[in-house]
């Protein structure tokens, strides 16, 4: 019995290889760009590219685009968000809701955060930085990780300092 060569069978077996190690590769997080469509953080079309900021995300707040954007507020069943850094540029705003942004490392704040009795937790070696004086209402940072300010804030309610503390950096 003669044996007939395959036409496709490598093409579809090397396709498989490739998509197979693609998905094995680590995922990284992206850069996040506010788009306001709803002041809802927790849905995924107001942010691009789509999706809903997670732990490993930049996360940009631009000054809105036109009359009908708006501003994000923390918000959901339990509100809280956690992401990689946070940048709240010139002529934009955060409302925090009472909930709470949980930072990995740096925060800039060149606009306005409205902190109501919310909770920024700075969760690994972070930085405060920007061009706007921030007012937090609570401040919390994590056992073993250290907060350098490169700018003046101000913690109207509570400051839990479980790291390092650095002002000045």
């Amino acid at each position: 019995m003669e044996r007939k060569p395959m036409k496709h069978g490598k093409k579809k077996i090397g396709i498989l290889l490739f998509l197979a190690a693609l998905c094995s590769l680590p995922s990284y997080g992206e850069t996040k760009r506010w788009l306001g469509h709803s002041q809802l953080w927790h849905i995924s079309g107001n942010w691009f590219p789509y999706g809903i900021p997670t732990a490993d995300d930049d996360v940009i707040i631009p000054q809105p685009a036109s009359l009908l954007a708006s501003n994000p507020k923390l918000n959901g069943i339990n509100g809280n968000a956690t992401v990689k850094s946070i940048k709240i540029e010139s002529g934009a705003s955060l409302d925090l809701d009472g909930k709470t942004l949980s930072v990995k490392s740096g925060f800039t704040n060149d606009g306005t955060l409205t902190a109501h009795t919310g909770t920024v937790k700075f969760i690994d070696n972070s930085t405060i930085g920007g061009n706007t004086e921030t007012v937090f209402y609570n401040i919390e940072i994590a056992s073993g990780k250290s907060l350098t300010l490169a700018q003046n804030i101000k913690a109207e309610g509570s400051f839990t300092n479980n790291g390092t503390f650095i002002h000045g950096g």
